[in-house]
């Protein structure tokens, strides 16, 4: 799969005649970007994800091309589909006109939007708290918000820049001096930080939210801290340190390491051979390496891939518990995490989306052409909204069900987000809206006739 990514991004690249170094650093270095496509439980953000160009070098076009690589692997996370963006709510009613050139997903009661070249922060409402100012905006995370200002560019793009922080009034808290600025995570934030001087060497380290460097920049690359560790990257291997700086797994993988659950999956084996086991944080493998592919635990259960050998090689999702059981067998095309909110995965099998609970029995069965994880009590689902006796389903809509598979929001939405503080970013007729539901109010209010029936 990693070589396959590879080959996506290099053809977009060659073909539209982006730099290969400057988009792979980039896309390996901004937390937007950290665990794109390893599970659904690493993303952070839809739209810092696939949608916005966080270094302004790398064209809105480009991160279009990102996108369609992004869907190709399922996630359901981001897209630049019509030219403006607006929030809905739950019912479906239009809360905040598309008026957006990009937008972020709601966070701590404010959404990072975008217009002409310039970013701001709207409440929910619609109204501007922080003014747009900003040459790109980051979502807030525990008060802040990582924001970049140019120093040097003109209207066709910026080369010089800076990151900073700011709190939700739109003032500087942490001054801008950072190449590049993660979110703050359990009270520490990874930055990449740049010398002067003729070699100006830049190196990743972490801040408190004074500033202050709490672990020196000594770092190649690095990602936020979950579970009171952080996967860093010295040389070429990766390793885990703790909020101290020590290394606590020493560097001698090939990717990065994110524990979920107090396990981690780790490949090991020769070039080509790779299988997936768990280590512990005390560097133990407590799961031997032999599974094809293998998702962060959650609920207590991971799901994992297991191929056959032979002529057909035939590959199956399944899910093991903490000891390395298989407690529910690989049967399905493609599996997910288990949600924290309820119990339930998404699993595909035969062309088809549906929820198990972790019997691994189906709660709604495979019936949905797409299907994405639960949030704020609703899944969004792809489903046949035109179909011909001959020709089959000839179009194909996003709409909302309930944890019961009832559909609480009728198909008409050509690409659905998840919810956020109650709002989901929407494509209505090409244009991006956004959702938002009232819990005690689920009628369909501002929709169609046709579409609420």
């Amino acid at each position: 799969m990693r070589f396959l990514k590879i080959i996506i991004y290099s053809c977009f690249i060659f073909l539209y005649g982006i730099q290969f170094n400057l988009l792979a650093t980039k896309l390996n270095k901004h937390p937007a970007y950290a665990g794109d496509f390893e599970s659904d439980s690493v993303v952070q953000d839809p739209y810092s994800q696939y949608g916005t160009p966080t270094n302004p070098n790398v064209s809105a076009f480009a991160m279009k091309l990102i996108w369609v690589a992004a869907k190709l692997f399922e996630r359901p996370y981001a897209a630049l589909v019509g030219d403006k963006y607006g929030y809905i709510d739950k019912t479906g009613k239009f809360i905040i006109p598309s008026q957006f050139d990009n937008a972020h997903s709601f966070s701590e009661g404010l959404a990072a939007v975008q217009i002409g070249k310039k970013w701001g922060f709207i409440d929910k409402t619609g109204n501007f708290v922080i003014q747009p100012r900003f040459y790109y905006a980051d979502s807030f995370s525990e008060g802040l918000a990582a924001v970049q200002i140019c120093e040097e560019g003109s209207d066709n793009g910026c080369w010089k820049w800076k990151y900073g922080y700011i709190d939700k009034t739109g003032n500087f808290v942490i001054q801008p001096q950072f190449y590049n600025a993660y979110s703050f995570s359990e009270g520490l934030a990874a930055i990449d930080f740049c010398e002067t001087g003729p070699e100006h060497e830049c190196r990743y380290g972490y801040i408190d939210k004074t500033g202050n460097f709490v672990i020196q920049p000594q770092f190649k690359n690095a990602y936020s801290f979950s579970e009171d560790l952080a996967s860093v990257q010295i040389g070429e291997k990766w390793g885990i340190v703790n909020k101290k700086g020590d290394i606590v797994i020493r560097p001698r993988f090939e990717d990065a390491i994110f524990f979920s659950e107090g396990l981690a999956s780790v490949q090991t084996g020769k070039t080509w051979e790779w299988k997936n086991g768990y280590m512990d944080k005390n560097e133990n493998i407590v799961i031997p390496s032999r599974f094809d592919g293998a998702h962060s635990f959650s609920e207590g259960l991971a799901a994992v891939k297991i191929c056959e050998t032979g002529p057909e090689h035939e590959c199956r999702y399944g899910y093991i518990d903490k000891t390395g059981k298989l407690v529910i067998q690989p049967q399905f095309n493609y599996a997910y995490s288990f949600s924290n909110s309820n119990g339930l995965a998404r699993v595909s099998i035969h062309g088809q989306y549906g929820y198990i609970d972790k019997t691994g029995n189906f709660v709604i069965q495979p019936q949905f052409y797409n299907a994405y994880s639960f949030s704020g009590g609703l899944a969004a689902v792809k489903m046949c909204v035109k179909r011909e006796p001959e020709q089959g389903c000839l179009e194909l809509k996003y709409g909302y069900i309930d944890k019961t598979g009832n559909v609480v929001i009728p198909p008409q939405f050509d690409i659905a987000s998840h919810f956020s503080e109650g709002l989901a970013l929407a494509v209505h007729n090409q244009i991006w809206i956004a959702i938002q539901r009232n819990d005690r109010d689920r009628r369909c209010q501002n929709l169609p006739p046709n579409l609420c029936q």
